[in-house]
C-alpha cells in the first residue's frame, strides 16, 4: 500500500499562475477476468483511492496484478538540458503530464481551461461506431429501407458527441485531433452527418498507428507543458501523447491488456539520445513476497510469486508481464536494415529493463530518472547486464522477494520537432500449469503467449478471435435496441417470444414480462452463443449500460442540455465537482431539461440522476467559459 502527500504550497502556486493542475480523471473497465483502471496522464493502468490499477478475479475475489504504470520519455537539449517527464502514481497528485492537446505554432502551449476540458478517458466501442456507419449507409442508400432495420429509431451514443474529433483551432490546435472517419468529407466531425470514432472495421487502409483499435478503446490527450513537472523535477519538452487502452472480448486475448501511445513533438528543440520507457509496479497479489526478471529475446518484463504460495492468490499463482511490441524510430540511416525493401523505417525493440525493490533507490532527481532509462541503477552505476536478470527463470534465483517495480525501455534515438510515432505493448496475464516448483507455475506457455500477442501486434490486430457473447441492450421509444461488443460474420438473435433477426443490431418490442434473448454469433474462427434477460417494463440489473440521458454541448458555456426519457420526470438532478461536493440539484422534467451552469467555474463535473424508478449512470461535463 502506498500513501502520498499532496503539495499544497506547489498547488496554490500553480493556480495563481493560472497553469494546468495535475489530472484527475480515470476509467475503470472490466474485460474477460481483468479488472482495470486507466487514469488520465499516461497511466494506462493507474492506482485510484490506494486500490491496484489491475485486478483480476479468482472465485469471486480481487486479486492484484499491477499497481500502477506509466510512461516516461527523456533526451538531451543542444545546450545539454535534461528534458524529461514520467508518470507512475500521478493521479491528482504530483505530475508531468496534464490533460490536453498543445498548440502547432511551435510554442506548445496549452491553457488551463484546455486542460480542465480534456481531464477524461472516452470509452468507445467498435460495434457502436459500426452501427452508425451502417445506419448511415442505409440512409445513403435509396435501396435500403432505413425504417426496417431500425423500426424505433436511431439515437446517436452520447459519447460521440463528445469525441473531440477536432481540435480548436482559434486556439492553435490541430484540426483532426482524434481518430474520426469523416463520413461526408467536410474537414470537421460531425456525427449527426455521419462522421464517428474511427475503428478501420472494413479494412480502408489507415495506418495502424493512427485508428482505434480493440472491441472497448479508451482515448486520451495528454502533455508535458500544462505546468512543472513535479513528479520527476525534470524540464518540459513540449510532447502531446495521444494514448488508447485496446480490449478484445474473445477469450483468446481477453487475459491482455494492448496499450499503444502516439507521442508528437510540438516543441521547437531537437532532442538526443532519448529514451520512451514504461514503468510497471507489480503487485502480485500479496506485494511484499514478488521476484522479477526480464526476457530480452521477447522484449518483455515479469513478475512472480517468490514461494509459489502467495498470501492473496494461494497455491500457483499466475505471472502478470509486460510486453514491447513496438519501440521508437531507429533514426535515419539511409540503409533497409529489416529488409523490407523501405529504407528508414526501421522501429527499435528494447534497449534495457531494470528494476528494484520499490523505496530502496528513491527516484528523486530527472537524473536518477534518465539513468533508469538508459539501463542504469538510478544512481548512476552500471549493472552487470542491461537486461536485469534476464531469461526464464529456472528456480535457482537467490535475490530476496520484495515489492518489485521495473522499467523497460527503447531508445536510443533522436527526437526532432514535429516528428510523431507510436510505441506500443501490452500487460497480460498467464496462469500456466502446475510443475514441481509451484512459483514458476506461471511461466508455462508464457513465452507462446507473448509470441501469440506480438503477431497479433504485427497484424495490426487483424487476425481472427474465437466469437464472444456480451450483448447490450438499450432501452429505446417503447422497445429495446441490441448489439454485442464483439463484432462477427453472423448473427442469430432469437428473441424469446417466437421472433428472430439475422441483423447485427436488431430493434424489438415485446409485450409484457420478461424474455431471455439469445444471439448465436458466427465468424471464420467459430461460433459462440449467449444470452441476456429483459424486462419489457423496466430496465433490469442485467442492462448495466441503458442510455437514458443525453448532455450537450459538450463543453458547457452557461447553459448545459438534459435530455431525459419521460419516466425520469420527478427524480432529483445532482452536480457534483471531482471533489464529491454538491454544486446544484434540481428536479428533473422529461424531455429537455436546461441547466444554468454560468455560475460554475471551469473544470469537470459529474451529474448524476436519482430516482427510485429507473438507474441512471452518472455523466461527466465540462464547464469551459
Amino acid at each position: 500500500m502506498r500513501y502520498f502527500t499532496l503539495l499544497l504550497c506547489l498547488f496554490a502556486l500553480n493556480l495563481a499562475q493560472g497553469q494546468c493542475i495535475a489530472p484527475n480523471g480515470y476509467i475503470s473497465l472490466e474485460n474477460g477476468d481483468l479488472v482495470m483502471t486507466s487514469a488520465v496522464g499516461n497511466l494506462p493502468i493507474g492506482a485510484v483511492l490506494n486500490q491496484p490499477g489491475l485486478s483480476m478475479e479468482v472465485n469471486g475475489q480481487l486479486r492484484s496484478l499491477i499497481y500502477s504504470s506509466g510512461l516516461w520519455i527523456g533526451g538531451t537539449s543542444p545546450d545539454q538540458q535534461l528534458k524529461l517527464a514520467a508518470s507512475t502514481y500521478d493521479l491528482g497528485m504530483q505530475s508531468d503530464y496534464f490533460a490536453g492537446p498543445l498548440t502547432t505554432d511551435g510554442e506548445a502551449n496549452t491553457e488551463a481551461s484546455a486542460c480542465a476540458e480534456f481531464d477524461l478517458k472516452f470509452k468507445l466501442y467498435q460495434s457502436l461506431s459500426h452501427r452508425h456507419r451502417v445506419y448511415h449507409d442505409c440512409l445513403n442508400d435509396p435501396d435500403c429501407n432505413v425504417d426496417e432495420l431500425f423500426p424505433l429509431g436511431y439515437e446517436i451514443p452520447a459519447y460521440f458527441l463528445e469525441f473531440p474529433g477536432n481540435g480548436d483551432t482559434g486556439f492553435g490546435y490541430e484540426l483532426q485531433l482524434s481518430p474520426y472517419y469523416d463520413y461526408d468529407n467536410d474537414g470537421l466531425y460531425s456525427p449527426e452527418q455521419g462522421d464517428y470514432p474511427y475503428f478501420d472495421f472494413f479494412n480502408e487502409g489507415m495506418d495502424c498507428c493512427q485508428p482505434l483499435i480493440g472491441d472497448i478503446a479508451v482515448y486520451e490527450i495528454s502533455n508535458d507543458k500544462g505546468n512543472l513537472h513535479t513528479l520527476s523535477t525534470g524540464d518540459q519538452i513540449g510532447v502531446e501523447t495521444h494514448q488508447m487502452i485496446s480490449l478484445f472480448a474473445s477469450e483468446d486475448m481477453n487475459d491482455a491488456v494492448f496499450n499503444r501511445t502516439k507521442i508528437i513533438n510540438r516543441g521547437t528543440q531537437t532532442l538526443s539520445d532519448t529514451y520512451v520507457s514504461t514503468f510497471v509496479d507489480g503487485d502480485l497479489g500479496e506485494s511484499t513476497d514478488d521476484l522479477m526478471g526480464s526476457s530480452s529475446e521477447q522484449d518483455m518484463i515479469f513478475f512472480y510469486n517468490g514461494s509459489g504460495n502467495d498470501g492473496d492468490f494461494g497455491n500457483n499463482p499466475p505471472v502478470v508481464a509486460y510486453k514491447l511490441l513496438a519501440g521508437v524510430p531507429m533514426d535515419d540511416d539511409g540503409l533497409d536494415n529489416d529488409d523490407d525493401g523501405i529504407v528508414d523505417n526501421e522501429v527499435l525493440g528494447a534497449s534495457s529493463a531494470i528494476g528494484d525493490d520499490l523505496f530502496e533507490f528513491p527516484l528523486t532527481t530527472a537524473t536518477s530518472y534518465y539513468n533508469w532509462m538508459q539501463g542504469l541503477y538510478v544512481n548512476g552505476e552500471l549493472p552487470p547486464e542491461s537486461f536485469q536478470y534476464d531469461g526464464i527463470p529456472d528456480g535457482s534465483e537467490d535475490y530476496l522477494p520484495t515489492e518489485k517495480r521495473q522499467i523497460i525501455s527503447s531508445g536510443p534515438f533522436t527526437l526532432t520537432p514535429g516528428v510523431e510515432f507510436c510505441v506500443s505493448g501490452a500487460y497480460f496475464v498467464n496462469e500456466g500449469e502446475e510443475t514441481e516448483i509451484p512459483a514458476l507455475d506461471g511461466f508455462v506457455g508464457l513465452t507462446d503467449k507473448a509470441d501469440e500477442i506480438q503477431a497479433f501486434h504485427e497484424d495490426c490486430y487483424g487476425t481472427c478471435l474465437t466469437p464472444t457473447v456480451d450483448i447490450t441492450a438499450e432501452v429505446i421509444n417503447g422497445g429495446f435496441a441490441f448489439w454485442n461488443i464483439m463484432m462477427a460474420d453472423e448473427y442469430l438473435w432469437d428473441f424469446g417470444d417466437g421472433t428472430t433477426s439475422d441483423f447485427a443490431y436488431p430493434q424489438h418490442v415485446f409485450e409484457g414480462g420478461e424474455y431471455t434473448v439469445t444471439l448465436t454469433l458466427t465468424n471464420e474462427c467459430g461460433t459462440a452463443t449467449g444470452s441476456v434477460t429483459v424486462d419489457s417494463a423496466v430496465s433490469t440489473s442485467d442492462l448495466d449500460e441503458v442510455s437514458l440521458i443525453e448532455l450537450f454541448p459538450q463543453p458547457a458555456n452557461d447553459v448545459l442540455n438534459l435530455r431525459l426519457e419521460q419516466r425520469v420526470q420527478g427524480a432529483l438532478i445532482r452536480i457534483s465537482d471531482l471533489t464529491g461536493k454538491t454544486v446544484m440539484e434540481s428536479m428533473a422534467q422529461g424531455g429537455l431539461n436546461n441547466i444554468n451552469t454560468s455560475q460554475l467555474a471551469n473544470g469537470m463535473y459529474v451529474l448524476g440522476i436519482l430516482s427510485n424508478e429507473v438507474r441512471v449512470e452518472p455523466k461527466q461535463f465540462i464547464v469551459r467559459h
